[in-house]
């Protein structure tokens, strides 16, 4: 069986709502402060 990585995961690690990190893997970056998507690209 895989271990897969969940947008939880992702939230956790880069310490942001996981509301924010569905937006950035979504492309709907609106109103987000640039160290907010930068963390979660770093983290993905």
């Amino acid at each position: 069986m895989y271990n897969m990585v969940t947008i939880k995961h992702v939230a956790l690690l880069s310490d942001i709502n996981p509301s924010s990190v569905s937006n950035v893997l979504h492309g709907r970056p609106r109103n987000m402060r640039e160290d907010v998507l930068e963390r979660v690209q770093r983290t993905i």
